[in-house]
């Protein structure tokens, strides 16, 4: 091409300039396959985003990564449970004679967030020392005498309209004292297999191996009822 002849060499996103001769035609070319290039690294790119989303779906934690949302969104609707009512419909009953068992806040009502139990006619006496791996446990004492309750190394005694929380990976143990038989609440967060147990010890006895399956230790024996 002669020193006359131009042409006009187009610079991406800079605009356009203008060049002479067989310098331009080179420059433009050059250019050409440096867009080429970072086009092809960009679609790179974008197929490796995809693929590690792809793949993010067959780990472990994926369950987590995908309901996020839906963990942290409440099920949009109001769960009504009547008084002495049980949310499943089913009668739940506790390891001894004429307690029972209601459970008025189910594992899927909260996203496995809460769980919640109403514990009616409780007798004297209570379960064995026992700590939760990944719940705090909620107890509130609707009527009655009094609920004696050792968390760790503290014990409480509660009357109607006391509560407390004993933390997880917290040894805790308590005991109903009274001749009227007591109502109280216990509610479990995060629920956990808490449901999963308490169904299972209405139907059957449950050991120390059953409860470890479900996400708790048993650690000593209940509560000397006759020395508190």
């Amino acid at each position: 091409m002669s020193g006359g002849v131009r042409a006009i060499c187009s610079l991406s996103t800079m605009g356009a300039t203008l060049c002479a001769g067989q310098q331009c035609v080179e420059l433009c070319a050059l250019r050409v396959q440096v867009s080429r290039a970072r086009s092809s690294i960009s679609a790179m790119r974008s197929v490796e985003r995809r693929n590690f989303l792809k793949g993010a779906v067959a780990l472990p934690f994926a369950l987590q990564l995908r309901s996020f949302a839906e963990v942290a969104s409440p099920l949009g609707k109001p769960v009504f449970v009547a008084a002495g009512a049980d949310a499943t419909g089913t009668e739940h009953h506790g390891p001894r004679a004429g307690t029972h068992l209601d459970f008025k806040v189910l594992t899927k009502d909260t996203q496995a967030g809460f769980f919640l139990i109403e514990h009616r006619n409780v007798p004297q006496g209570g379960p064995v020392r026992h700590l939760h791996y990944a719940q705090e446990e909620w107890f509130y004492l609707i009527e009655g005498n009094k609920l004696v309750i050792e968390v760790g190394d503290e014990r409480f005694m509660l009357r109607p309209g006391d509560s407390i929380l004993a933390p997880r990976n917290v040894p805790h143990v308590w005991a109903y004292i009274g001749e009227k038989p007591g109502r109280m609440l216990m509610g479990f967060t995060p629920a956990g297999q808490m449901e999963d147990f308490f169904t299972l010890s209405s139907k059957q006895p449950v050991d120390a191996k059953i409860a470890e399956a479900h996400g708790m230790k048993w650690m000593g024996p209940p509560l000397d009822v006759s020395k508190l």
